[in-house]
């Protein structure tokens, strides 16, 4: 049913990090431990929501969602994308009483069937959405936008070509939303797993404690950023169908239960939000290193080479300074100068010009990979998509919205 739900989390790791295994975790990593491992974590802090989804794995393999099955903390990163998918799995279009429903998974007391009326395809917005805007949210390309990768990176995806359209551009608004939940879900489970992460990084007290802890920061970040991102999208979509589809408009707005799914999911994604950014406001984030090699100009002068070594993390343990002087100037600026051994010079240039290649390899250009490290740095893309969410987009949500009990969700 979900073909062309597509985890934009999954897709970025696999392009991000090469991490190390964080959670001290001595057994191999096999499809039984992984099993295992992924079991005792949602039994001990797992919701009822979430316990509910794992348990659907018996129907649906999720060795595709890992994000690795090489390394243990990537494993474990792994668990909110399974419960995104799984949850993509359980929902559904369905005929009731011979019309058609979407079905909307809110806990395991309650789940909404809406009335699937007035709806059209999301890539309508592609006209509606300036570009220099869509091309700054992560998202929109592939649930938006009908396009098969991220902007500012070549690979694509198989997502959107053929028949294989993304449900949230198939199905408009009702797509949109069902993909929000899922994110929702996903984010849920990333803060349920805030406990056994901080145990984990106390249990170290080394660096790859506190990398575990940036590295989770960076994923919950990431999914911090859905929240703002498909609340747009949805307001986009309103916006669209009230100035140019007014018979669907109308639809929507008279579909009570459609506001109430919304209504229910916003409120439970902002709490969720609110307490990840006060839970790790002083953590630090893991940063994309690729993202800062790209700002180097590689044009072969002594200044840009010297860049490289203070920004690559090449000398390891080494004193940078006992290979680039760097001065500071009276007006701030920094100058840079080699001072290495003409052995070492030779040594650090292949390396330069090997991430040089990298870069064009993969992004095409020091531009597009430039846009690549921006939308790959989650608190940058969480507060563009917060600050449009301004105006008539938070206007037109604020009278989408429902008065409900959101502790009474099916009431």
């Amino acid at each position: 049913m979900h073909t062309g739900n597509y985890s934009i989390t999954r897709a970025v790791a696999f392009v991000m990090f090469v991490f190390t295994n964080h959670t001290g975790i001595a057994q191999p990593i096999t499809k039984a431990n992984i099993d295992k491992y992924l079991s005792e974590i949602v039994r001990h802090y797992g919701s009822d929501e979430v316990k509910y989804l794992f348990d659907l794995r018996e129907k649906f393999s999720y060795q595709q969602w890992l994000l690795s099955d090489k390394q243990w903390s990537l494993v474990l990163f792994s668990l909110p994308t399974i419960i995104h998918e799984l949850q993509h799995r359980h929902n559904d279009l369905v005929k009731l009483s011979g019309e058609e429903h979407f079905t909307y998974f809110i806990t395991t007391d309650c789940e909404h069937a809406v009335p699937a009326l007035g709806y059209f395809q999301t890539d309508a917005l592609n006209n509606f959405v300036p570009r220099s805007t869509a091309d700054s949210l992560l998202r929109y390309n592939i649930y938006v936008g009908k396009q098969s990768g991220i902007q500012g990176y070549k690979l694509n995806f198989a997502i959107n070509t053929d028949r294989n359209i993304s449900y949230s551009i198939h199905y408009g608004i009702y797509g949109l939303l069902e993909e929000y939940a899922a994110y929702y879900r996903s984010m849920q489970t990333f803060m349920l797993l805030y406990p056994y992460v901080i145990k984990q990084a106390n249990l170290t007290h080394s660096k790859s404690g506190i990398n575990l802890l940036c590295d989770y920061k960076y994923y919950v970040y990431q999914e911090a950023g859905a929240h703002y991102e498909f609340q747009l999208y949805i307001a986009w979509y309103l916006q669209y169908a009230r100035q140019y589809k007014p018979l669907h408009y109308d639809s929507l707005m008279n579909n009570y239960a459609l506001r109430k799914v919304f209504t229910l999911i916003k409120y439970n994604f902002e709490k969720l939000v609110n307490d990840a950014l006060q839970l790790l406001d002083t953590v630090p984030i893991t940063s994309h290193q690729l993202g800062a090699l790209a700002s180097l100009r590689y044009d072969h002068t002594e200044e840009d080479l010297c860049r490289y070594i203070v920004l690559s993390g090449i000398l390891g343990s080494q004193n940078i300074s006992d290979y680039v002087r760097i001065t500071v100037t009276p007006t701030g600026d920094s100058t840079y100068k080699y001072i290495g051994s003409k052995g070492m010079y030779k040594y650090f240039k292949k390396h330069y010009n090997l991430t040089k290649q990298t870069i064009y390899d993969t992004y095409g250009g020091l531009q597009e990979a430039t846009l690549f490290a921006y939308l790959t740095d989650p608190v940058a893309v969480m507060y563009f998509a917060k600050s449009r969410l301004t105006g008539e987009a938070s206007h037109i949500l604020e009278q989408f919205m429902v008065e409900t009990d959101t502790d009474k969700p099916c009431r």
